[in-house]
């Protein structure tokens, strides 16, 4: 019952119905996800859970023991209300939070009262969850607290849209406290929970990222037992809100009953319950219903259970994801430390984590927390582990009260990361009561100014750069990164099998500090390389700025992150990556103006830890320009399909302001064929800076060869003031020919491009049909002069016809290639698939360059000698048998290495092409002698419609067989009934008439 979900899109398709909008967690996290540019990885998180839970029951097995810890949660619940009074409405009373608290107690103990009312067939599965919940003891500072913080709240109603709205009126740290945030929730919702997420393999991305959300939300309505609306007034909700947020899924997974929640207990349901029906009344997918788990939408007074599975999941996410985990260890369960003399560190107010001052005043808060007055005490300061100050102090300090403590100046000599301590040593002249508040530091970035323009090559010493990780030891370092030489360096992120306890952390790279308050503009440009390791999502690159000298990088300035495995630049890798050529990097060219006018601008290049592979960067610049007023750049067209066979296209023209007046209108001209077409683009608010991506209709275009010029211009009805960066050239066919499979194309005959197509889509293609020797002779191939093409990452197309694979059960691809990697120069070869006649290629079916591509390295120009220069690649194509639209498509992207060329294309039937080498026959029949089966492959230079017949040697026809389309096909003749002896085999169609003697004996 485990099946790999398409994440999410139950509640985006089905939100019709009251009951499916009860709980709002699966469109939340799908919120979160888009948020984060997220790849979907259901099916590794359900891998790797399951993978915790059987090696707990193994381990168990063996020592003979069943898991009897209780696990305790601290709560602290968050009230937003509108200010009503104290136990009215959204300000519910303390009572009413109590009342959940028991509530969740007796319901993940299997302890409530209705647990009588469980079905006896789900009596077996029904479990004690071993997990208990209490309202937190001590607040984040240690001091006590009933676990209840109350805020008027901003605004009306929240909904997604509003969540970190809501969140950061009150927040408590989520690793040591469960925040439960009480509102109104506008909609029908009752509630929303975050899903766990941590950089533990098979879980979503870094910890970090959704730190300040983690919790869940209710509706104050639905908040309690016995305080709210009939259908859901015993508190079911949060117990159900609760189970997503420890990771289990609604028993009906995504809908349907091929779908599921990875739980073998909880069986299949169609779709979630409405009300309350009768037990044993409702069934689907084959089963009866068990609508009273608590992860159904069924109403509360039917819910009464958990089962052993979700038990184990919801135990295992709290074992090892690591905002659960540390929850049961949280200080926020032990009653508050209440001493006579206890003076803590509350915050350390300079020197903060980036500072671009040389002279330092270290200052802290210190606050008194025990119950004498304070009168005196003693402070220490180190750096980097030396003691460099002692303050002693006589102040009066009143309990809760604060004061501000200032050490003496500290000159800086230079650029760097310095670690602060500060420790609390005496109070009130003994030893301090309490020493969990004593101690508190900063790593602290000291970032050297540098001119604009500024460039960093990484060649040589980089001590104007600094480090800073979450683990106290940077991942970054200074390495060989070949680029267009070998001994080129760069920055090298080393996440490569990584170890687990590494997973999670952020690891910072940090520039020196630039003044852009005087600059009209600013640009930054970088290269970087990275290739995923298959499956990974849990690295990310991000670069960020900041404005206050490195202290904060707030992620609405992240100007740059990608995750993997989008992040890459190439293809997969399962080895420690290292780039091999200029073909292995991107560039980045991002515009920073709107931060001009800050003297204290750092950029940090942020890596996540999800130990995935390495990441490297080089060449960075920060640049201004003097800009002109208007300037409007067409930086990029794409979704124009190479070869497609219908007669509408609808491309992205992404368009940038690169001057520094906002843009409200500009047009976009099109010339297509000759023929001008203009179109008004209006409404916008285009920032200086920003992107803007215009998507054109472009209909009835003719079959054939085409070019489009798009050009942008008038920005807001004046003249653009640099035409030179206004239009972009995109070549493209339309090509509705069709060919059925089988299908041999060996480039013999020059009217193969009447239905295969070559195209470049940025300007002329530069295929070539030549001669290569062959044996004794020579025959002709296609070709792409890579050696003498400089323009690096452009692409080659050769695209099939639009082939029918209607008829086929089964389908495969086998062709011949020739190609001599020159070392460095990674010239990459893809084979595509598009479904839909060629509107989009969304399908990769072989990637391979550089040396993996080759028959041989070489430096010299390629030019293949004969047999032993070509290899054969075959693909099983069985995937897409039964399309009726497919095209192929052969994609070069040169990298200035060397020639390569293709011959020989062939598509079977079958899933394993059938190279059979039959020499100069048009058929080969075999065994012989034969038993019972006599098989006949074809090996013919056209399609033919063949008849088959079996005579005996008086020229009787004992059997015969009609197989239509015949090129490359391997038919089997069965069941032969016939007595021993010699028969001929007779076979004619088109441009055939063969006959051959075949033994038969059974």
């Amino acid at each position: 019952m485990r099946y790999v979900l398409i994440f999410i899109s139950y509640f985006l398709s089905q939100l019709s119905c009251y009951s499916q909008e009860k709980c709002g967690t699966d469109q939340y996290q799908q919120i979160l996800h888009q948020r984060l540019s997220l790849p979907e990885n259901e099916d590794r998180f359900e891998g790797w859970i399951y993978k915790r839970i059987s090696e707990k029951r193994i381990s168990n097995f063996f020592i003979n023991e069943n898991d009897e810890t209780i696990y305790t949660i601290p709560v602290v619940v968050h009230i937003i209300h509108q200010g009503e009074a104290l136990g009215t409405r959204s300000n519910i009373p303390d009572e009413q939070i109590t009342s959940q608290i028991e509530t969740l107690n007796e319901d993940f103990r299997r302890l409530n009262a209705d647990a009588s009312s469980t079905p006896t067939e789900f009596l077996p599965v029904a479990a004690d969850i071993k997990i208990e919940f209490v309202l937190a003891k001590r607040d984040p500072e240690g001091l006590p607290t009933n676990g209840i913080v109350r805020k008027k709240s901003q605004l009306a109603s929240y909904s997604f849209n509003t969540d970190r709205e809501l969140k950061a009126q009150s927040y408590w740290p989520a690793e040591d406290y469960l925040n439960l945030w009480i509102t109104t929730i506008s909609g029908n919702l009752l509630g929303y929970a975050q899903f766990p997420t941590s950089n533990l393999e098979g879980m979503d991305v870094d910890q970090s990222i959704s730190r300040l959300t983690d919790g869940i939300v209710i509706d104050y309505q639905y908040m309690g037992t016995g305080y709210n609306a009939v259908a859901f007034s015993k508190g079911r909700t949060a117990t159900h809100e609760i189970g997503h947020f420890l990771g289990l899924r609604h028993i009906w997974g995504e809908g349907g009953c091929s779908s599921d929640d990875f739980c073998d207990d909880t069986p299949i349901k169609s779709g979630s319950t409405e009300g309350c029906p009768s037990a044993g009344s409702v069934e689907s997918c084959g089963s009866v219903d068990m609508f009273q788990n608590f992860l159904d939408f069924s109403d509360d007074l039917c819910m009464n259970l958990f089962t052993t599975c979700q038990s184990q999941r919801m135990r295992t996410i709290l074992e090892n994801s690591p905002r659960r985990k540390s929850l049961i260890t949280s200080k926020a369960l032990q009653d508050p430390i209440v001493v006579a003399n206890d003076l803590g560190i509350r915050q350390i107010l300079s020197p903060l984590s980036g500072d671009c001052s040389t002279a330092i005043t270290p200052q802290i808060e210190v606050r008194n927390y025990g119950l004498n007055t304070i009168e005196s005490f003693e402070i220490d300061l180190y750096i980097d582990n030396v003691f460099i100050e002692k303050i002693s102090k006589n102040t009066i300090i009143s309990e809760l009260g604060s004061s501000l403590v200032s050490f003496d100046e500290i000159t800086i000599a230079q650029s760097g990361v310095c670690s602060y301590r500060f420790e609390i040593t005496e109070t009130n002249g003994v030893d301090d009561g309490n020493e969990e508040n004593n101690t508190l530091l900063v790593n602290v970035s000291f970032s050297e100014e540098e001119q604009i323009p500024f460039f960093e090559d990484f060649e040589s010493s980089i001590s104007k750069w600094n480090f800073q990780s979450t683990s106290g030891g940077s991942s970054w370092s200074q390495q060989q990164a070949p680029y267009q030489v070998i001994n080129n360096t760069g920055m090298v992120l080393s996440y490569f099998q990584s170890p687990a306890e590494k997973y999670g952390e952020t690891d910072f790279l940090i520039s020196p500090v630039f003044d852009l308050s005087s600059l009209p503009s600013a640009d930054i440009s970088l290269k970087y390389a990275y290739a995923a390791y298959p499956g990974n999502i849990t690295d990310v690159f991000t670069i960020a700025v900041s404005t206050d000298c490195g202290n904060t990088f707030p992620e609405e300035n992240y100007v740059f992150q990608k995750f993997s495995p989008p992040l890459s630049t190439t293809g997969l890798s399962t080895d420690a990556f290292v780039p091999e050529g200029t073909g292995d990097w991107e560039e980045l060219d991002i515009n920073i103006t709107e931060f001009v006018g800050n003297e204290n601008v750092v950029i940090a290049f942020i890596g996540h830890n999800g130990g995935g592979n390495n990441l490297y960067i080089d060449d960075f610049s920060i640049t201004s320009e003097n800009k002109l007023d208007y300037d409007l750049s067409l930086r990029s067209v794409y979704n124009t399909p190479a070869v497609t066979c219908g007669e509408d296209i609808f491309p992205s023209i992404e368009v940038k302001n690169s001057g520094i007046n906002t843009i409200t209108d500009f047009t976009l001209n099109y010339e297509l064929d000759g023929l001008n077409h203009t179109l008004f683009i209006n409404d916008l608010d285009l920032l200086p800076g920003k992107t803007y991506t215009a998507k054109p209709g472009i209909q009835n275009i003719d079959n054939g060869k085409h070019e489009i010029l798009f050009s942008v211009s008038n920005p807001n009805g004046v003249a653009d003031q640099n035409t030179a960066n206004d239009s972009r050239n995109v070549f493209f066919e339309v090509n509705t020919e069709s060919a059925t499979n089988p299908i041999r194309e060996s480039f013999e005959d020059e009217n193969f491009l009447k239905s295969w197509s070559f195209v470049r889509p940025d300007q002329a293609h530069n295929w070539t049909v030549t001669d290569v020797p062959s044996d004794n002779s020579f025959n002709k191939a296609v070709k792409v002069d890579g050696y003498n093409i400089e323009e690096i990452g452009i692409e080659n197309w050769l695209v099939s016809p639009s082939i029918d694979f209607s008829e086929s059960n089964e389908a495969s691809l086998a062709f011949k290639v020739s190609y001599a990697n020159v070392q460095g120069r990674n010239d990459r070869l893809k084979v595509l698939i598009s479904l839909n006649c060629g509107r989009s290629y969304d399908h990769v079916v072989y990637d391979k360059k550089g040396a993996d591509l080759a028959v041989v390295q070489q430096s010299e120009e390629w030019i293949p000698d004969g047999a032993n220069d070509w290899k054969t690649e075959t693909i099983d194509l069985s995937e897409y048998a039964g399309w009726n639209q497919v095209r192929v498509a052969f994609v070069i992207d040169n990298q200035n290495g060397n020639n390569l060329y293709l011959d020989d294309i062939e598509f079977f039937t079958t899933s394993e092409p059938n190279l059979l080498d039959i020499e100069d026959e048009k058929v080969r029949i075999y065994p012989s002698p034969a038993k019972s089966t006599i098989n006949l492959k074809f090996d013919l230079k056209t399609k033919s419609d063949l008849e088959v017949q079996i005579l005996d040697l008086m020229g009787k026809v004992v059997n015969e067989m009609e197989y239509p389309n015949t090129l490359n096909q391997t038919y089997q003749i069965n069941n032969l009934n016939v007595d021993n002896g010699i028969y001929l085999i007779h076979v004619s169609g088109s441009g055939i008439d063969f006959s051959r003697r075949v033994l038969i004996w059974n």
